[in-house]
């Protein structure tokens, strides 16, 4: 059931400090988050649309990549549309709009993953570059690892307590 509320126009405007909204306009995204999130045909809607978006971006950015030398974003659109097609039963993406929208939102469109596997048989990402993937940049080092002064409190108490010292000196023997 939706609630009727304020109109945002009917309110006198304050100038507000920049990034900093009026209770009114956080009253009104609130109520549009409820509306919508409490809505399962949205829900499913989405659900399909972002699946689909996905799946045709990846076949985008497959295009892209096996692009040629003087091709541009019309060829490569083409190109993903023939991929799409061969990899969904020859249903076409017809939801382009909403694709272009989403496709350059860097919470949506995750990085490629690159998989250099295949170049060395039996190698894993590990094997062939050790624990970390991706290089820190020149002039970062890793932050040390703090110690967690609940773990070293237990560890002082446990060193003190003379039968954990007796254990401690008959190793050390």
């Amino acid at each position: 059931m939706a609630r009727k509320g304020k109109n945002v126009e009917d309110e006198p405007q304050e100038p507000v400090a920049a990034g900093r909204w009026l209770p009114v306009e956080e009253e009104l995204l609130a109520t549009c988050y409820v509306a919508v999130s409490e809505d399962n045909n949205v829900g499913s809607k989405w659900h399909t649309l972002n699946a689909n978006c996905q799946k045709f971006n990846a076949a985008y950015k497959r295009a892209k990549r096996l692009g040629k030398s003087g091709e541009n974003d019309v060829d490569y659109l083409k190109r993903a549309q023939s991929i799409y097609r061969d990899e969904h039963r020859g249903v076409a993406f017809s939801q382009e709009d909403a694709w272009a929208v989403l496709r350059f939102h860097p919470k949506w469109d995750a990085p490629e993953q690159v998989d250099l596997t295949g170049d060395v048989p039996g190698a894993s990402q590990e094997d062939l570059f050790g624990h970390d993937a991706r290089p820190r940049p020149p002039g970062k080092q890793r932050p040390p690892i703090k110690a967690n002064p609940t773990q070293r409190r237990a560890t002082v108490e446990v060193a003190r307590r003379p039968e954990i010292r007796e254990l401690n000196g008959q190793e050390l023997l």
